[in-house]
């Protein structure tokens, strides 16, 4: 079965597209939409669907839910769509001519869209759209030489690869990105396995991409166990995160059944057996590994969680908590509980400084820091103009709790 958060991120990141940020655009994936209703298609879910457009209902149904996503997870519906837009921005640099990368690797694509998007399109826009205002074939642009490979689970690669063939027969007009199965978390294994992949050019420049990868907290149970009170601790941690999965799970009773994945939202991690997240060591690894296999002046792209705002490096330091947290914490509390509940819990954080970031994480591996943005330059870059406006609320531009990363091979 494919990783459950892939689901809940696919739906997560069409609500600007349904629900208009004002003064900012939402990203392009335009195929998102049909991802999301794909992995969900039956003929009850999508009469309700129907139903909702037929009486006017959707637009405000959209409004209510991304409200009520905003009372939980205060900024993370936008904080995705920023993620989306700067993963896009970091394919066209790097394949344009200033970067020169030949080939660009998705790792944990999940059911992201952007190698599909950009065979088909040099910018990553919808052929249909640009081919209906200009009908002139001397207006189309021709086909980039890009090679794009994207990396998960087994399982993922193959829902994955049923989905393109579902919802994009057409090869020729929607031509496919070499898909890589393989365990990330083994890091010489999955390297030695994408050097085997069609195409593959270890001497390319190379874009590599990780989008929700890289993240959460060092464990520390070791010591956290000779604390007095340990017991006592976890089980109060315990009745917290029951009572926070449980909110989260109700949220669904607002979504229509049409946009529910056919997977249950309700806790069960022993469906999930692998996880698609990273602890540090591993992440240095995996870091460390592709440095190997591309060549110099490569990128690496990717998101992390941000220490320094949410105070804490392990979900279960949060869990222990017996104070409310500040606003960043408590998202933080609340996605982690959440994915911790979906068998996926966070495992490595990241400090947002680039100096910071260049001696804690980066040094050793082959890589420099590039580019560091925290939460705040994230809305300032992505959401201009907005802040205002969306504070009317009382809740930040984007999430807290997560920045975004540019590095370079040295």
């Amino acid at each position: 079965r494919a990783a459950a958060t892939n689901d809940k991120v696919l739906i997560m990141r069409t609500l600007t597209q349904e629900v208009a940020v004002p003064g900012a655009p939402c990203n392009g994936d335009y195929l998102a939409k049909r991802f999301r209703e794909a992995r969900c298609s039956s003929v009850g879910r999508d009469v309700s669907l129907k139903l909702l457009s037929a009486v006017g209902l959707r637009k405000s149904y959209w409004k209510s839910y991304a409200s009520v996503v905003d009372r939980l997870l205060p900024g993370n519906y936008r904080y995705l769509d920023a993620r989306v837009r700067f993963f896009d921005g970091a394919v066209k640099e790097a394949v344009g001519a200033c970067c020169g990368c030949s080939q660009v690797v998705a790792l944990a694509a999940g059911f992201d869209s952007r190698g599909t998007r950009f065979l088909a399109d040099p910018n990553g826009e919808d052929p249909d759209a640009s081919s209906s205002s200009d009908s002139s074939p001397l207006s189309k642009k021709p086909a980039p030489l890009l090679r794009i490979f994207e990396v998960d689970l087994p399982e993922v690669v193959a829902g994955k690869r049923k989905l393109l063939a579902d919802l994009l027969p057409d090869e020729e007009k929607w031509p496919r990105p070499e898909l890589v199965a393989a365990d990330l978390s083994d890091a010489a294994k999955a390297c030695e396995t994408l050097l085997s992949a069609p195409g593959f050019d270890r001497r390319a420049r190379t874009l590599f991409t990780a989008e929700g990868l890289f993240m959460y907290g060092r464990r520390r149970k070791r010591e956290r166990e000779k604390r007095e009170g340990k017991e006592e601790r976890k089980k109060n941690a315990n009745e917290k995160k029951k009572k926070l999965t449980r909110s989260f799970t109700h949220l669904q009773l607002f979504l229509p059944s049409s946009l529910v994945p056919s997977s249950s939202l309700q806790p069960n991690p022993q469906k999930n057996k692998k996880n698609r997240y990273l602890p540090r060591e591993k992440t240095r690894a995996l870091i460390r590994e592709l440095g190997k296999i591309c060549g110099k002046g490569s990128l690496l792209a990717f998101d992390y969680l941000d220490a320094d705002s949410t105070g804490v490096s392990s979900h279960e330091e949060i869990e222990a908590k017996e104070v409310p947290a500040p606003p960043g914490r408590g998202v933080f509390a609340t996605l982690g509980h959440m994915v911790t509940g979906l068998g996926e819990p966070y495992l490595d954080a990241f400090p947002s400084g680039a100096e910071e970031q260049s001696k804690e994480v980066a040094e050793g591996t082959g890589w420099k820091v590039k580019e560091v943005l925290d939460p705040s330059e994230i809305g300032r870059r992505f959401f201009p103009g907005s802040e205002e406006e969306i504070q009317k609320a009382k809740v930040p531009v984007v999430s807290r709790t997560n920045g975004l990363a540019t590095w370079e091979k040295t």
